[in-house]
């Protein structure tokens, strides 16, 4: 574990304005300690920092003008992350504000060829030699004081990242991979601007793809409920109402909170609770109109084959370029690069026509398609 005798603590609103002033014109690293187990946003307990030497520690606990951090956060330096997405959703959440900049480092990590989804720790040992404790990973953030083991796991999140990025960027300097690999975190940052309308939550609904047209419009209705009800209330989605019952709802029609419950799979707290309020969603969403849009349809078993061709064309486009599979095509990219050159009216226009990939890899691969 890192021995730092003093990180300099941020307690109070005056003591951020005047450190977020100080690192105006530095790089900086961050890494955040949250909590979500009862809740629907994330509970930013511990933002971690370091700037050259220095190594800071604001306690979020104690803030109420995020305005300075706001600031630094949306300046033009770099800020260093790793695996940066968690980070991202609870600083919009709790702070107001994303990082303008951001350099991942697990993403760097993957254009390097080091390995895909590589942890934090994992990365540090591959390039720094350090092992890394793990004894304070479940630890409650949210509990004060917190402890010296804490305070040391905390401050070695932050410990090797100025270090690791310099390592990758030199490894990522003088080619294409570094322009691919700034873009994708540029978008990164553009995705996670607004959070997910409530409208399209159905499109991470598993298995909506199985449901007819009507039945998919009645468990995006609910779907859409739920989000609204979920952020509204700060709970879980699941502790309001889980994706199977959604399924089965939108296949059945339940008529009453008994039906709910035994014919449908809602939990009795959820049908106590929940249950008229989720009854009159149901109706709503009968008596609409409104349709939602299709989702696309499985591939066929001749475009399967296709996908097999394709996939072992990534793994070659890999190989030559020393990068994770991932980043050229997962398995959902191709499927819907299938369905684009297919004219599939319920494909969209593929991201990998959208982004660092339209001229680099996927004129490749249509090609492979053809």
């Amino acid at each position: 574990m890192t021995q730092i005798a003093n990180p300099q603590w941020i307690t109070n609103d005056q003591a951020l304005a005047d450190i977020c002033s100080e690192l105006a014109d530095q790089e900086i690293a961050i890494d955040t300690e949250f909590t979500r187990r009862t809740t629907y946003y994330a509970q930013l307990a511990l933002i971690q920092i370091a700037a050259g030497e220095r190594r800071i520690l604001i306690d979020p606990l104690c803030i109420e003008d995020w305005t300075p951090m706001r600031a630094l956060l949306s300046n033009s330096k770099d800020k260093i992350f790793h695996a940066a997405l968690e980070d991202i959703e609870v600083f919009r959440s709790d702070v107001g504000a994303i990082p303008a900049i951001l350099f991942d480092t697990q993403i760097a990590a993957a254009f390097c060829g080091l390995g895909d989804s590589l942890s934090y720790a994992a990365l540090v040992e591959l390039l720094c030699g350090v092992q890394l404790g793990k004894a304070e990973t479940q630890s409650d953030w949210m509990v004060r004081p917190l402890s010296a083991s804490q305070i040391g796991y905390a401050v070695d999140d932050i410990e090797w990242l100025q270090q690791v990025k310099a390592q990758l960027l030199e490894k990522l300097e003088g080619t294409d991979k570094l322009a691919w690999m700034q873009d994708y975190c540029r978008r990164t940052v553009e995705s996670m601007q607004q959070e997910v309308a409530p409208e399209i939550a159905y499109l991470r609904l598993k298995g909506a793809g199985r449901l007819t047209p009507s039945q998919l419009n009645v468990a995006a209705h609910l779907c859409t409920w739920r989000e609204i009800s979920a952020r509204k209330l700060d709970k879980p989605k699941s502790w309001i109402v889980r994706d199977p019952v959604i399924l089965e709802v939108a296949r059945n029609a339940p008529q009453n909170t008994s039906d709910l419950q035994h014919r449908c799979g809602m939990a009795p707290e959820s049908v106590r609770r929940y249950g008229r309020q989720f009854l009159g969603e149901i109706e709503v969403a009968l008596d609409s109109v409104k349709s939602v849009d299709e989702l696309p349809n499985p591939i066929g078993s001749e475009q399967r084959g296709v996908l097999k061709k394709l996939q072992k064309k990534v793994e070659q486009l890999a190989l030559e370029n020393n990068m994770a599979n991932r980043l050229i095509a997962s398995k959902s990219d191709l499927e819907g690069l299938i369905r684009w050159t297919a004219q599939d009216p319920a494909q969209h226009k593929p991201k990998m026509l959208q982004d660092w990939r339209s001229d680099s890899f996927a004129p490749i691969l249509i090609a492979e398609a053809e």
